[in-house]
C-alpha cells in the first residue's frame, strides 16, 4: 500500500470541519468551592472573523461546545470569570485533523490580605543614545499563596493591588502584563495596577527613557519587594561611569552582540542600586514604550531568558493542575491529600 505525503505540522488542514471546544475550570485554592456555574466568554477566531460565545460552566465546572461549523483552522480565547476576577486561556489550533481542543483554566478564591510577594527575577536591558538611556525591564513577580490578591476601595471599585517604582527621572513610561491600559496608573516615580495579583508567577514588562544630563544618564532601580536576582545588560563598550550596589560580570556573546552585565540580588524592599552611564554618540531617544523599540537590537537576550522561564513555569502549572485533579479525586473518595506546595 502506497503512503501519501505527510502534511507538515506547521501547515494544518484548511478543509471545513465540525469542531468541539471544551473549557474546563480547575479550582486552585485549597478547599475552595467549585467554579460550577461561572460565566465563560469565548472569542472564536475563524477565517470568517471573530465569533463571540457566552456560556456557563456546568455542574462539573465544564463547558462543551459541540458541532462548531468551522471553515478552516480556528482558535479560541476563553475568559472564565470567578469571584469577580477574569482568568484567560487559549486553546490549541482547531482544524480538520485536530477538530477537538480542551482549554484548562485554573481559578482562585480572592483575598484582600496582601500576600508576601517577591520578585524572583528582574532583568533590565539598557541602550545608551546621545540624548538618553533607553530601558526595558522584565519582572517575574511571585505570589506564594493560593488566593488572588485584589483590593476594593471604599466605593467598591478596584483599588491598587501592586506598585512598581519607576526611576524618578524616567519619561515615556509604559508597561504590559498586569499593568496594561485597562488597569494601570502612571504617577511620578511609580506605576500602580488595580488588576488582581494571581498566585504563582506573573510577568510584567516595563519600558522608559532616562534623559541624559551633561552627557550622562543616571539610572536608579528600587526594589518594590524582596528581589532574588537583578541583572542589568548593556552593549559592550557602553561607558559605565559609576555603579552602586551592582557587581560587573565578564562580557559575553549573545548572537551578533557582545554584552556586559551588572548583577545584584537578595535586595530588600525599598533598597536602591544605581548606574551612571555616559551617553553614546548618535542614536535616537524616541519610542521607549513597553511594546516599542528602546532596545530592539538587544532585546533577544531578555526574550531567550523569559522563554526559558516560561517553559519552566508552564511545567510547574501543569504539575499544579495534576495535583489539583488528584486532590479532587481524593476528596471525593473521602481521603485527605497533603497540602499542595508552590
Amino acid at each position: 500500500m502506497g503512503m501519501g505525503r505527510m502534511r507538515p505540522t506547521s501547515q494544518p488542514s484548511t478543509r471545513p470541519f465540525t469542531g468541539t471546544l471544551t473549557v474546563q475550570a480547575i479550582q486552585g485554592t485549597r478547599d475552595g468551592p467549585s467554579p460550577a456555574g461561572d460565566e465563560v466568554a469565548i472569542e472564536l477566531f475563524t477565517h470568517a472573523g471573530v465569533r463571540n460565545i457566552n456560556v456557563k460552566l456546568d455542574g462539573q465546572a465544564k463547558a462543551v461546545l459541540n458541532d462548531l461549523d468551522l471553515q478552516g483552522p480556528s482558535q479560541a480565547r476563553v475568559v472564565v470569570r470567578h469571584a469577580g476576577v477574569p482568568y484567560p486561556g487559549i486553546s490549541g489550533l482547531l482544524h480538520a485533523d485536530q477538530p477537538a481542543q480542551t482549554v484548562e483554566v485554573v481559578v482562585y478564591e480572592t483575598s484582600s490580605t496582601p500576600p508576601p510577594w517577591q520578585v524572583l527575577m528582574r532583568h533590565v536591558m539598557l541602550q545608551p543614545t546621545d540624548q538618553a538611556l533607553q530601558a526595558m525591564e522584565v519582572f517575574v513577580i511571585h505570589n506564594p499563596t493560593d488566593r488572588a490578591y485584589i483590593v476594593r476601595d471604599d466605593a467598591g471599585g478596584p483599588g491598587t493591588s501592586i506598585t512598581l517604582p519607576v526611576p524618578p527621572n524616567a519619561e515615556q513610561v509604559g508597561a504590559d502584563g498586569m499593568f496594561d491600559e485597562c488597569c494601570v496608573k502612571v504617577e511620578p516615580g511609580k506605576l500602580t495596577s488595580t488588576q488582581a495579583l494571581l498566585p504563582g508567577n506573573t510577568r510584567v514588562r516595563m519600558g522608559y527613557v532616562v534623559p541624559a544630563r551633561e552627557g550622562k544618564a543616571r539610572l536608579e532601580l528600587t526594589a518594590p519587594a524582596p528581589v532574588a536576582t537583578l541583572s542589568v545588560f548593556l552593549p559592550e563598550g557602553a561607558a559605565v561611569v559609576e555603579s552602586q550596589g551592582l557587581q560587573a560580570s565578564e562580557p559575553f556573546q549573545r548572537g551578533d552582540t557582545r554584552m556586559q552585565m551588572y548583577r545584584g540580588g537578595n535586595m530588600e524592599a525599598g533598597q536602591t542600586v544605581s548606574l551612571v552611564v555616559s551617553a553614546a554618540p548618535g542614536g535616537s531617544a524616541d519610542g521607549a514604550g513597553a511594546g516599542d523599540g528602546p532596545v530592539a537590537g538587544h532585546e533577544a537576550l531578555i526574550i531567550v531568558v523569559v522563554v526559558a522561564l516560561v517553559l519552566v513555569l508552564a511545567a510547574g502549572t501543569a504539575a499544579w493542575k495534576r495535583k489539583r485533579r488528584a486532590a479532587a479525586a481524593d476528596d471525593q473518595g473521602g481521603a485527605k491529600d497533603d497540602e499542595v506546595k508552590w
